[in-house]
């Protein structure tokens, strides 16, 4: 687990157009077991997962963050809005999020579908890594991408 996604520890390999995209910072992340529950606080605030709010998290914390970042890649805002840590809180855990304001109207029911499924607050319904792999948005960005570019396989990370 990363446990501290945000758009902030993703970084290019180098310049190149085609450079892989890389995950850095792991300084909290931690290997787990299929069933172990974590109890600390840990990551930024705007991308905290609600579980680890409540200290009771596993895995899924990772897809909440990048179902964060997802919205904001989609909407160019974050889905809780407030500055400060006393009151995004309250938003993480009971805020609705907010799909008609625009650019929303605009986005495709499938991006809007994998974001609402990433962002579920419960943990038995939010998608797995390997769901959302599979979600037909990202299978159609995928298939798009393998047409029209020629990327190495060796080149993936």
């Amino acid at each position: 687990m990363h446990c501290d996604l945000k758009p902030e520890n993703f970084v290019y390999e180098s310049k190149n157009i085609d450079s892989p995209l890389k995950a850095i910072d792991f300084g909290v992340s931690v290997f787990f077991k299929p069933g172990k529950r974590f109890n600390e606080i840990v990551g930024s605030s705007f991308y905290m997962a609600p579980e680890v709010i409540m200290k009771d998290y596993g895995p899924e914390i990772d897809i909440w963050s990048a179902g964060v970042i997802l919205y904001i890649l989609l909407s160019g805002c974050p889905p809780f809005t407030s500055d400060k840590n006393e009151y995004i809180i309250p938003e993480i855990l009971y805020a609705s999020l907010d799909f008609r304001r625009n650019p929303w109207p605009r986005v495709s029911r499938s991006a809007k579908d994998l974001v609402k499924r990433m962002l579920d607050r419960n943990i038995a319904k939010r998608l797995t890594s390997q769901q959302v792999l599979d979600h037909p948005w990202i299978l159609q960005y995928a298939k798009r991408t393998t047409e029209v570019s020629e990327v190495p396989s060796s080149s993936v990370v």
